[in-house]
């Protein structure tokens, strides 16, 4: 083994990654809802930031995972979207994650290609809880925007379209709503 090859294996080890399975995905796994609403863009990102859906690991399932990075063989980035944290949450590759996790050890820091859903002009994905369990859902961004400035100011709601009278709004109609007291 070459000293580069030595050096290589202590800081990183190799990963290798297959696309296709990743488009495969897309096209035949994800929701026909988010068909023509989200891009895929293929990045490199600390393995660190991303975030298990939380979802049961069948350990049979994430070992067949390991083996696979232990021979070198390929397999499919991880597909995830950015929370509003700013970490991503893996909509698919929660084995791959663990399997990741367990061939990579302490090196948390390793640049892990990722598939990153990128909605599209006007969605969005928002974290949704559906009684047992949640998950980042892509819906149409909303058209009432709420900001809050800090705790103790008041609210400013601001809502494009009609205003209350019936008359095409300005740009933006804004009122303030005090909050608690």
């Amino acid at each position: 083994m070459s000293t580069t090859a030595a050096r290589r294996t202590a800081l990183a080890p190799m990963i290798r990654y297959d696309d296709f399975h990743t488009h495969e995905w897309m096209r035949t796994k994800a929701p026909c809802r988010w068909h023509g609403k989200v891009e895929l863009r293929f990045e490199p990102v600390p393995f660190s930031s991303l975030e298990h859906a939380g979802s049961y690991v069948r350990p049979d399932v994430y070992e067949r995972w390991v083996a696979r990075l232990r021979m070198g063989r390929k397999i499919p980035p991880p597909i995830a979207c950015e929370t509003e944290r700013g970490s991503l949450y893996l909509h698919d590759g929660n084995h791959r994650h663990r399997a990741l996790q367990e061939f990579l050890g302490e090196r948390t820091s390793t640049l892990v290609r990722t598939a990153l859903l990128v909605p599209r002009e006007g969605y969005q994905f928002r974290y949704r809880w559906f009684g047992w369990y949640g998950t980042y859902v892509l819906e149409r961004r909303s058209q009432c925007e709420v900001i809050l400035p800090s705790r103790t100011l008041p609210l400013t709601v601001a809502v494009r379209g009609p205003n209350s009278f019936g008359e095409l709004a300005r740009p933006m109609n804004t009122w303030r709503i005090p909050i608690g007291t």
